[in-house]
C-alpha cells in the first residue's frame, strides 16, 4: 500500500515539475511581451520560446503585446511567425489604430490570412473607435485588386 502512494506521489511530482518546465518560458514571453520587453522577448524566442503559445485564456504573448499598445515588441514576435490575426485583433479591441497600420505594413497579407469570424472591419466598429475603424477601412480598400478579403 505504502508502495502505491510513494509512486502515486512520484509522478505527481515529475509531473508538476515537467508541467512547469515546459510552460514556464512561454508564460515568461507573455509577461515580457505585455510589458513591451523586446530584449527578454528576443533572448526567451533564441532560447526557443513559442510566439503562437496560447495561455489557459486562449491569449497569445502577440495579441497581449498588441492590447498595451507595444509596437516594437509586437513587430519583434510577428518577424518570430506570431500569428498576425492575433495582433490585429489586439491593436483593434485596444483602439490603437497607428498598430493597426505598423502591422499591415509589417505584413501586408494579415489581412488575406485573417482567422476570425468577424471581419476586421466589423471587429474594429464592434469596439466603437472611429479612428481605428477608418484606419481599417483604407487597409481594407488599399488590398491588392482582384484578391479576396473579408471586409
Amino acid at each position: 500500500m505504502h508502495g502505491c502512494l510513494f509512486v502515486l506521489m512520484l509522478f505527481y511530482v515529475v509531473g508538476f515539475w515537467v508541467y512547469r518546465t515546459v510552460t514556464q518560458p512561454h508564460r515568461t514571453l507573455m509577461v515580457a511581451a505585455c510589458k513591451g520587453d523586446a530584449a527578454t522577448v528576443m533572448r526567451l524566442l533564441a532560447s526557443g520560446s513559442d510566439p503562437r503559445y496560447r495561455d489557459e485564456k486562449g491569449r497569445s504573448a502577440v495579441q497581449m503585446a498588441a492590447g498595451h499598445g507595444r509596437t516594437q515588441t509586437v513587430l519583434l514576435l510577428l518577424r518570430h511567425n506570431a500569428d498576425s490575426t492575433e495582433a490585429l485583433i489586439g491593436a483593434i479591441r485596444s483602439r490603437r489604430p497607428a498598430l493597426v497600420r505598423a502591422i499591415l505594413k509589417a505584413r501586408p497579407d494579415a489581412l488575406r490570412t485573417w482567422e476570425y469570424p468577424v471581419p476586421p472591419v466589423e471587429e474594429a466598429a464592434s469596439y466603437g473607435d472611429s479612428d481605428t475603424v477608418a484606419a481599417v477601412r483604407a487597409l481594407v480598400a488599399a488590398s491588392a485588386p482582384g484578391r479576396p478579403v473579408r471586409k
